[in-house]
This record gives structure tokens, sequence and C-alpha cells, in this order.
């Protein structure tokens, strides 16, 4: 969003992983529930600027006891948020 994309993302950075493609629960800045160990998510980084291109990467997450496992050797850095 830093790079004058903001007003192109379609959803949150974080979204749930199961039985569709893109579901439930949706992790964003104003979400107020705890993550529990093995729940799993998807973090996204998604753009799509109408009428000319969209581009969409995800990884796998699943929540451990100590912290994260990464379903992607791929991967970016996670930052946990105090809210």
């Amino acid at each position: 969003m830093d790079n004058g994309y903001g007003d192109n993302f379609l959803y949150g950075p974080c979204h749930g992983l199961g039985m569709i493609e893109v579901e439930p629960p949706w992790m964003e800045v104003s979400s107020d529930y705890a993550l529990m160990e093995n729940m799993t998510f998807n973090v996204d980084t998604f753009v799509y600027v109408r009428h000319e291109f969209g581009l969409r990467f995800e990884n796998g997450v699943r929540i451990t006891r100590d912290g994260i496992e990464k379903f992607s050797s791929r991967f970016m850095d996670i930052i946990e948020l105090d809210v």
C-alpha cells in the first residue's frame, strides 16, 4: 500500500484456510479474536487494478504452541501485533 496501490486491495491481508479458496476468519486491524493452536490461514499479497491486472501470492500458515509453521518455502515475515 505504501507503493500507491492502497485503493486496489480488495480484502484483508489474511484469511482462513479450509474447505474453500477464501473463507473466514479474515484477519485485519479490526479483528478481535485470538488465534489458537492448529488454526490455519493464508497470508495474502493481493493487488487488483481494474481492467489492467491482478496479482496474488498466498502463503499458508499453521499456528503452533511456539509461533507458526510455514507451509511454503517462499515466505515473508509475519509481524505479531499486540492489540
